[in-house]
């Protein structure tokens, strides 16, 4: 499913070039004010028809690259105030992977880093390549227009990105896109994928305010509490979170729990295109930066909330989430 905002930017974009969507929305039933409404949510095969649509009405295959090359702070809806005040690039880009199942389920964003590029995939399940396109264009435009966003103007031009994979053929001409990412771009390939400098995550965020993130931290939270339901990951979630501190519980303890043999749970969870270890991974990293906030918490407090038998090997895993130390990560945050 996704926000059926996810159509506001696209419709500003066309009647920018002078096309009149009004027939458009009343021909599907969709009023204006449900264009701001990040709670309505569609079909994503349903969104991908509409985005295909509106390429047709625009003459343009590159509409949704250029949508998303002039993102602005309001198209990132819910957790616009999350981003706007993380201390660094990396935290930002962590709150917007761990909240993207609020406005969409559909497509997946996964990273992987070494010790000089992060690589960021979006994967969209069994969703038609062709149709995906529109999404994945406009998805990893509008990622580096908000990270250019949050940069410091010093920053703001450096050539951050190292390579754009797309899956889908080119558009065109493709001069445009090269320009834009400062980076080649790749059709016809394995992945949707871009690739950038991993010292991009260390760079403060210009607008950063930690009493404004912790409070839009708990006004973020509310909102994914009241839009979770009963499906398997969120089941296994809350069981994760309420036995960390008796240690982490392996999979046949957590199959047990909901009622099911631990080989119909690591299929149901392949299903949801994770694991059990990925799974207890991003809730542990999750509920760090949570725990984390809380100065109260003494980092042995939080190791020992997180199922870890002691304060190294809580530091080691902190390390390979954010490439800091969690007093670091603490620094950055009330400094």
């Amino acid at each position: 499913m996704i926000a059926l905002a996810y159509l506001h930017p696209h419709i500003d974009w066309l009647e920018g070039q002078g096309i009149d969507c009004s027939e458009w929305l009343s021909t599907y039933d969709i009023a204006r004010q449900d264009l701001i409404n990040q709670k309505k949510l569609i079909p994503a095969l349903t969104m991908l028809e509409y985005l295909h649509e509106f390429k047709i009405m625009a003459k343009d295959p590159a509409m949704s690259f250029k949508v998303g090359s002039n993102a602005n702070p309001r198209n990132w809806g819910l957790i616009t105030p999350l981003l706007m005040n993380s201390p660094t690039i990396g935290q930002a880009i962590m709150y917007a992977v761990d909240y993207e199942h609020l406005f969409n389920s559909a497509v997946t964003t996964h990273f992987e880093m070494d010790t000089q590029w992060v690589t960021c995939d979006l994967q969209g399940g069994d969703l038609p390549i062709d149709l995906l396109s529109s999404m994945v264009e406009q998805d990893i435009a509008s990622t580096v227009n908000m990270l250019r966003f949050l940069m410091d103007k010093k920053h703001q031009q450096h050539p951050w990105v190292k390579e754009v994979n797309f899956q889908h053929g080119p558009p065109g001409d493709i001069e445009d896109y090269e320009d834009f990412f400062m980076a080649p771009v790749i059709f016809n390939c394995p992945h949707n994928r871009i690739i950038f400098d991993i010292k991009a995550l260390d760079l403060p965020i210009r607008f950063a305010d930690s009493e404004v993130l912790q409070s839009s931290l708990e006004q973020v939270d509310q909102l994914a509490a009241l839009a979770e339901n009963d499906n398997l990951k969120k089941c296994l979630s809350r069981y994760i979170i309420v036995a960390l501190p008796e240690g982490l519980p392996n999979i046949s303890q957590a199959a047990a729990h909901i009622g099911i043999s631990t080989s119909t749970l690591k299929r149901r969870l392949q299903d949801e295109n994770t694991n059990y270890k990925n799974l207890c991974t991003h809730i542990r990293r999750r509920q760090a930066q949570n725990l984390l906030q809380d100065l109260n918490n003494s980092l042995l407090d939080v190791a020992l909330k997180l199922g870890y038998t002691d304060q190294p090997a809580f530091y080691r895993a902190f390390k390979s989430w954010h490439q800091c130390t969690p007093k670091a990560f603490r620094e950055k945050l009330f400094n």
